[in-house]
Formats: structure tokens, C-alpha cells, sequence
């Protein structure tokens, strides 16, 4: 964790800074967390909005791609329909390894998620309650010991891709396998860290759906 912490110190530094400062303002740890969230999210906003027209980019490749391999002879076998394949990708500029961008936002976001884990520590938050949660430090086993906001999270990213991609989109089966995983690691984080994710996909959510509103 020592290395990770150099690498990712400015990141580190920033969330640190901003959350006493925010603390400060508020004498509210919740509510300094949830400032300090929308803030990085909006400062994030050029990055997410790029990374958001890369996966439509890709995803609009993806479809087009998938639609002419539905039309492929049942019938081709072997070389064959390798060959058929590789055309259809070229005549499309597409490869496969680019549907790693499908998942742009999470990979850029991540980086400061990690910084996120550094900063709200279990040192850090221990021992302070915010409206229902009785500790920051802990997680927040509210419905006779199951971690709510854990599952809030992962709703809101699961609702979210969605609306982005459609609900039988690859896209999105690919964002719920993710969201699925990052629940069973989030799952046991000190609820102060899982309001920090919270309040940063609600506001992802958000603007997306405010940048397809017509």
C-alpha cells in the first residue's frame, strides 16, 4: 500500500486536503465526504464526458459489428469465418480489444477511487456518525446487519448503464458483471468510503442522463 500511496500522492493529497477543508466548513464528516465527492466529480466532468462519448463511440462500432455477424453463413466454419470476421472488423474499424473502452469511466475514475480508500480510512473515520450511519469507520450494517449502501451503489451503477446502453446491451451485461464484482470488494469498506462512491455515481448518473435529455 506504501507504493501505491507514492504513486498515486497527488491524488492522495488533494482528497485529503479537500476533505479537512470541506470538515472545516461543515463540522460534519458525512457532509464533508459527500462535498468532497461532488467536488471531485465535477472537477472530473471534462474526463467523464470524453470517456462517455469513447463508449458510445465503441458501443455504436460494437453494434454495427454484431449486426453483420448475425448475417454471417451458419455455415462458414473454421478459417473461413475467421476471414468473413476480420472483414467485417475492418470494414467497421473495429477490434475486439476495443471493448476494454466500453468501461472508460470506471477505468478513469479508479485511480482516485484508490486515493479514496487511502484518505477515508478506518483511522480516519472512526468512531463518527452521520445521520443513520452510526459509524464512518465501519461499514454500515443498517438492515439487521446487512451493509445497505453497498447495495445502494451498486443499484444506482447497474440502473445507470442501463439508461446508457439499454437494458440487453452487452455494454451493460458487461457493467453488471462489474458492478456484481466491485460489491462483494466494496462490501465490507467503512460506509464513510461507500457514501464517497455513493454520492459520485449518483452525480455520474446524472449528468448522463442530463446530456441525453433532449
Amino acid at each position: 500500500m506504501y507504493i501505491v500511496e507514492i504513486i498515486l500522492f497527488p491524488f492522495v493529497w488533494v482528497l485529503d486536503t479537500g476533505l479537512s477543508l470541506f470538515f472545516a466548513l461543515t463540522g460534519s464528516m458525512g457532509f464533508a465526504i459527500m462535498l468532497l465527492s461532488g467536488a471531485v466529480a465535477l472537477a472530473m466532468t471534462p474526463l467523464r464526458t470524453y470517456a462517455g462519448r469513447t463508449e458510445q463511440r465503441i458501443l455504436g462500432k460494437t453494434q454495427k459489428v454484431t449486426a453483420d455477424m448475425k448475417l454471417l453463413d451458419p455455415a462458414l466454419k473454421g478459417e473461413a469465418r475467421f476471414n468473413a470476421t476480420e472483414k467485417i472488423y475492418d470494414k467497421h474499424g473495429y477490434h475486439p480489444i476495443q471493448s476494454i473502452g466500453l468501461s472508460a469511466s470506471l477505468f478513469i475514475m479508479l485511480p482516485v477511487f484508490i486515493a479514496a480508500i487511502i484518505v477515508l480510512s478506518p483511522e480516519q473515520l472512526g468512531g463518527l456518525p452521520f445521520l443513520f450511519v452510526p459509524d464512518l469507520g465501519a461499514p454500515d450494517a443498517l438492515l439487521f446487519g446487512i451493509n445497505v449502501l453497498p447495495l445502494v451503489v451498486t443499484g444506482v451503477t447497474i440502473v445507470d448503464a442501463i439508461f446508457r446502453y439499454g437494458a440487453g446491451s452487452s455494454a451493460t451485461k458487461r457493467f453488471v458483471a462489474i458492478a456484481l464484482i466491485l460489491l462483494v470488494l466494496i462490501y465490507g469498506l467503512p460506509s464513510g468510503l461507500v457514501l464517497y462512491w455513493l454520492c459520485s455515481n449518483i452525480i455520474a448518473a446524472g449528468s448522463a442522463f442530463l446530456r441525453k435529455a433532449p
